[in-house]
């Protein structure tokens, strides 16, 4: 299934969605994760720390993001594949970071644990067959479709790379 199956198109998450090739699902998925695993890392340790505004996350608080808020994805998902799930609370993704400790991990462990993320994710979404994908999972304030949340994880990834790469990268010249 590709990105054009997901109808209806989910309000709010149609932002990560629309930025996934209109490909099968899971070459969408390993897309990513060759980006992921082919990421230069020097430009990411020369930053350090450093973050575009006061209060923005740190690049391993950015990966440790995505890693989390995959795996909340994956859970939703599955909870509605094994019928057994309903509408599960928000999480305050600003508190979640907080607590991350990510900024106590290298990088490179950081952004490991996101590819075993990733890996297991299209383990877990390659399971599942069409009629699967278009269940609708109960959101706490409406529903998505499964395809629609497989691919809004893709999104999720390349919206917050385009974000490091247009707000962080130009601190490494301004330094």
């Amino acid at each position: 299934m590709t990105r054009s199956d997901i109808n209806p198109m989910p309000f709010y998450y149609d932002r990560y969605i629309n930025l996934v090739p209109d490909i099968g699902l899971i070459e969408a998925f390993q897309q990513s994760l060759e980006t992921l695993q082919n990421l230069d890392l020097e430009p990411y340790h020369q930053l350090g720390d450093q973050v575009y505004a006061e209060g923005k996350w740190t690049t391993r608080q950015i990966f440790r993001h995505l890693s989390d808020w995959e795996r909340i994805f994956c859970f939703r998902a599955l909870v509605t594949i094994r019928d057994v799930g309903a509408s599960l609370e928000p999480y305050d993704e600003n508190v979640m970071a907080d607590n991350s400790k990510a900024n106590n991990h290298s990088l490179e462990e950081t952004l490991n644990d996101l590819i075993r993320v990733r890996i297991s994710t299209i383990s877990l979404f390659n399971a599942f067959d069409n009629h699967d994908l278009m269940r609708m999972i109960q959101m706490p304030t409406s529903q998505i479709q499964v395809l629609a949340k497989a691919f809004t994880i893709i999104g999720h990834q390349t919206h917050h790379l385009n974000v490091i790469e247009e707000r962080y990268m130009p601190l490494l010249k301004m330094s």
